[in-house]
């Protein structure tokens, strides 16, 4: 749904397949969801949950996982104060992933 691969492009779509994968722990899904919450790509522009999810994925063993994420953060951190970043960080120690029933 992101690139329209296959089926129709669509970003609320989208948005819904990376929530479900970001929830699990996928890092990748973490900075696409980041990046939209970012750029308001089928949500209203949200920096500090962008920041959150590409704080997750910033620690990714995967250099380009962890490349995106941390430029992803370097450009939504200016729009936060101080509080949001350390609550946000806060919030991003303390995750754990949701485990969906099979």
């Amino acid at each position: 749904y992101d690139t329209g691969a296959g089926v129709e492009k669509n970003a609320s779509e989208a948005l819904r397949w990376f929530r479900r994968a970001a929830d699990q722990g996928d890092a990748s899904a973490q900075v696409n969801l980041g990046i939209m919450y970012a750029e308001g790509q089928g949500v209203p522009p949200d920096p500090v949950t962008a920041y959150f999810w590409l704080t997750l994925a910033a620690d990714h063993e995967n250099d380009t996982i962890r490349n995106a994420a941390r430029t992803g953060r370097e450009f939504v951190v200016q729009e936060m104060n101080p509080i949001q970043i350390a609550d946000t960080e806060q919030r991003a120690r303390t995750w754990t992933p949701v485990v969906e029933p099979q």
